[in-house]
C-alpha cells in the first residue's frame, strides 16, 4: 500500500477494496491534514472486515554507533488528522532491539508535535494484532493528542517478545513538558496481554 503524498490543509478520502495489503514504510501527515481511510463494506463492530493490512519489517536508526529499532509507520503532525475505519491490522513487527528514543521510533502509530499540538487519530471497527509496545504513543512539547478507538478489538502476537502489549502511552518532549491523551474507547475489547495505561497524563472517556 502506498500512501498518497499530499500538501498541508487537503482532505483526502482512501478507500480499500477487499483484499491484503502491507504497510512497512514511515508516514507524515502534512500539517493541518484530513486523512480518511476507509475499509470496504465494514460493519459497526468490526468483526467481520474484509480489508487487513501487515505491518512486519523491522526498520533501524543508527546513533553513535549504536543501532535502535525504530517502530514508526505513521507519525500524525501539528493539527491533523488521520482515520482508519474498518480495517483490520496484523502488526508482527516484534523488534526485541532498544527502541530510537523520538516520536519515529516508540509507537508503531505516533501523535507528534509541540507548542499545543493536537493531532487526532482514529482506529474504529477493527481487529488489532499486536506485537509492539506502546502500540500508539503521543510525545511532544504540550501536545495534546485526541485518540478514538472505539468498537476496537486488540489482542497480543502469539509470537510477540512483548509479554504485556501497552495500546497507548505518552512521553514528553526533549524539553521535559508534557505530553496527554485524550482517548475514547466505547467498547474496546482487550484480549490477555494487552493493557490501557492508568497514568495522569491519559484521560479515557467511555
Amino acid at each position: 500500500m502506498r500512501l498518497l503524498d499530499i500538501k498541508p490543509h487537503q482532505i483526502i478520502n482512501i478507500k480499500l477494496k477487499e483484499g491484503n495489503y502491507t504497510w512497512n514504510e514511515n508516514y507524515v501527515t502534512p500539517e493541518f491534514s484530513t486523512i480518511k481511510m476507509t475499509g470496504e463494506n465494514y460493519k459497526n463492530g468490526g468483526k467481520n472486515n474484509v480489508v487487513t493490512i501487515l505491518i512486519n519489517k523491522k526498520h533501524t536508526r543508527t546513533y553513535e554507533g549504536k543501532d535502535y529499532a525504530v517502530n514508526s509507520r505513521l507519525q500524525v503532525s501539528f493539527k491533523s488528522f488521520f482515520s482508519m475505519i474498518g480495517i483490520d491490522i496484523i502488526e508482527k513487527i516484534n523488534d526485541t532491539r532498544n527502541k530510537y528514543s523520538s516520536s519515529e521510533g516508540i509507537g508503531v502509530f505516533n501523535l507528534c508535535g509541540c507548542c499545543g499540538s493536537e493531532p487526532s487519530f482514529c482506529l474504529l471497527f477493527g481487529q488489532f494484532e499486536v506485537s509492539s509496545s506502546p502500540f500508539i504513543n503521543v510525545k511532544g512539547n504540550n501536545i495534546r493528542g485526541r485518540i478514538n478507538l472505539n468498537y476496537s478489538h486488540f489482542s497480543r502476537n502469539v509470537n510477540a517478545t512483548e509479554t504485556e502489549i501497552i495500546i497507548i502511552d505518552t512521553n514528553n518532549g526533549c524539553n521535559g513538558k508534557g505530553s496527554y491523551a485524550d482517548v475514547s474507547k466505547t467498547l474496546v475489547t482487550l484480549n490477555p496481554g494487552c493493557k490501557l495505561l492508568t497514568k495522569d497524563s491519559i484521560i479515557y472517556h467511555d
